[in-house]
């Protein structure tokens, strides 16, 4: 055989080989809606309000936040406005299927905002994911942020911390002064201990 031969029959193959595979492969999995009940119980599809509040902060491009309520008052900075019942709708396909960008989903009603999770899931969208509480655990974590009490361990007061500063940032109010801390001891004071031992 010469050269070209050898050629031509290497390129035919690889035409062949062309030809038998798939356009566009597939880099997603497709799961059953069983499989779907199973994967949404794991915390790798849900973000936490602080998570998302840092990647606003920070201004990290590789997310987007999907509202989906009816009507969306009182939205998440930068949050983009999809009703549950229209994400499938193919007006929103290309904003929606993200291979680059993760998508968090959030509403008011946690089963709504797993339904529409589940939907795109089993289309085999990637990167979907899902705000942990919804908009009422953002109002509550990051814009009205309680304060842990006195008695509160250090990384507890760092969390208020860090929300007191995210609600400043969000709500443009100003910082919320620090509680008058008063350490109150017994009545009686202290008791003395008689000194044992030591030098003469």
């Amino acid at each position: 055989m010469n050269v070209r031969q050898i050629l031509s029959v290497l390129f035919l193959m690889i035409g062949t080989i062309a030809a038998i595979l798939p356009n566009e492969p597939t880099k997603y999995r497709k799961f059953s809606m069983e499989e779907l009940d199973q994967e949404m119980k794991k915390d790798m599809y849900y973000f936490s309000t602080d998570e998302v509040a840092h990647l606003i902060i920070s201004g990290d491009p590789s997310f987007q936040l999907i509202d989906l309520r009816q009507k969306a008052d009182s939205m998440i900075n930068g949050a983009i406005n999809i009703p549950a019942d229209s994400v499938l709708n193919e007006k929103y396909e290309g904003l929606l299927y993200q291979s680059a960008r993760q998508t968090i989903l959030y509403g008011d009603d946690e089963a709504r905002t797993i339904s529409a999770w589940k939907d795109l899931k089993f289309r085999t969208y990637p990167n979907v994911y899902m705000l942990r509480g919804g908009i009422q655990a953002w109002k509550s974590d990051i814009l009205n942020p309680e304060h842990p009490g006195i008695s509160a361990a250090q990384d507890e007061l760092d969390i208020y911390e860090r929300r007191t500063a995210a609600r400043q940032y969000f709500t443009g109010a100003k910082a919320i002064k620090k509680a008058d801390i008063q350490i109150v001891l017994p009545a009686g004071g202290r008791k003395k201990k008689k000194v044992q031992g030591g030098c003469s």
